[in-house]
């Protein structure tokens, strides 16, 4: 009765059943083929992904008999082997997982504990500071620290402005939030839409960004207002010297960032 009310209450959103249909969405596009962080882990990473797995597993199966944690640990293995993106979210589980365990039983079993503690060193050496030091510094200075640099300076520029503008991908959501009057072109939820041609809008996005033939006839036919991309991409190399062949005019250029304003 519990699972049926916990489905039920999937529903209850403003998309209702098409939260079934995104899901759907992305486990039939290859999004290993189009976003950097979809693509697999490398080999070493896997072989710790099936190492705890298995660890965990027998763990589980012989001192604590929780076939649910079980099931758990299986379905996010297979999701951080498919994906490396995955990867944290699998290893941010295992500690919660491990803190079940009736300590008093491992110390009738020092090698698994042996194992498990130089599998835990290995992943704290290899993998965990330098993401988690990028992480926590975003909060403090998103513009300047973490995995992406924010154009704030450029946001503030078009702080005002309206209509639809082509963005780059990684500033998506950003630009959503700190420009509300302003249409993206794409952002982060994208890559498993359909477009024309049932194309992916980030594939969209991406032969625009590399200046391929008639990226100008797409951004007019969509009455792109603004082009807010990174500096000294195809694109940028492409408007840089004659923006006014293409009608467009260059507005700003700092920080890593280049606008360019329809004419």
């Amino acid at each position: 009765m519990v699972s049926l009310f916990c489905l039920i209450a999937t529903f209850i959103n403003p998309f209702s059943y098409k939260i079934y249909l995104e899901v759907l969405n992305h486990f039939t596009t290859n999004l290993s083929g189009l976003i950097a962080e979809w693509v697999p882990p490398l080999d070493y990473q896997r072989v710790l992904v099936a190492v705890s797995w298995l660890i965990l597993v027998l763990l589980n199966t012989f001192f604590r008999k929780n076939t649910f944690n079980v099931i758990l640990i299986s379905f996010l293995a297979v999701f951080a082997v498919m994906a490396r993106r995955n990867l944290p979210l699998y290893f941010l589980t295992i500690p919660v997982l491990i803190s079940e365990i009736e300590w008093r039983e491992w110390t009738r079993h020092p090698f698994p504990v042996l194992g498990l503690g130089l599998y835990i060193c290995l992943f704290t050496v290899l993998l965990a500071p330098k993401a988690i030091t990028k992480i926590t510094n975003f909060s403090q200075n998103y513009c300047d620290v973490g995995y992406v640099h924010y154009p704030c300076k450029g946001v503030e520029f078009l702080r005002n402005a309206t209509g639809n503008i082509f963005n780059t991908y990684e500033w998506g959501g950003f630009l959503i939030w700190k420009l509300p009057n302003l249409k993206v072109f794409v952002d982060g939820r994208m890559p498993a839409w359909k477009g024309e041609n049932n194309e992916s809008p980030y594939t969209s996005w991406l032969n625009i960004l590399q200046a391929q033939e008639g990226w100008d006839k797409k951004l007019k036919a969509l009455d792109t207002k603004y082009i807010f991309i990174s500096e000294g991409t195809f694109l940028d190399l492409e408007l840089k010297d004659n923006p006014s062949k293409f009608g467009y005019k260059e507005q700003f250029r700092e920080g890593g960032s280049v606008i360019y304003g329809a004419i």
